[in-house]
Order: C-alpha cells, then structure tokens, then sequence
C-alpha cells in the first residue's frame, strides 16, 4: 500500500485500494506514506547545465543533469543566471 500511495498519491491509492478488496482511507495512506524513509542522494561530482526551448521563440529552460548518471537533477523555468544560482 505504501508504495502505491508514493506512486500515485493519497486518494487515487485508495480507491485501488478498495478495488483490490482491501479497502483503506486515504488519510491511512497518507500517514503511511510519510513514514517512508527518505532516500540520501550524494552530490553530484560532475554537472551539466543546458538551456532549451519550451515553445520556439517564446519560452526557455533549463536543464541540470548529473554527468556520471546521465540523469537530470532539475529543469528551471527560465535560463536566467540568478535563477541557475539560486
């Protein structure tokens, strides 16, 4: 229940929940869901920074990526340099 809880949030969770034939309240699930350990991410060694466009012309982002696990950590809404530093 838990990890469906975490998948798809409190409410949705418990109505699956109560299809399955264990029918539970979305508060229960919520409060379950808070006792999740949370995982510790170590900071990345190398980062990537790169700006792209939402719609052509009009909006711009940016992305943050960690280069040795080839994921992205963030997308910011725009590709402003005080918003990259905070």
């Amino acid at each position: 229940m838990q990890v469906m809880a975490l998948q798809t949030g409190a409410r949705p969770a418990a109505r699956l929940c109560a299809l399955i034939g264990q029918p539970v309240s979305h508060s229960t699930l919520l409060r379950i869901s808070r006792t999740a350990p949370v995982e510790l991410h170590p900071s990345p060694k190398r980062v990537g920074v790169d700006d792209f466009v939402f719609r052509k012309g009009r909006r711009y982002g940016t992305i943050i990526i960690d280069l040795d696990k080839r994921q992205p950590i963030d997308v910011l809404p725009d590709r402003e340099g005080k918003t990259l530093e905070a």
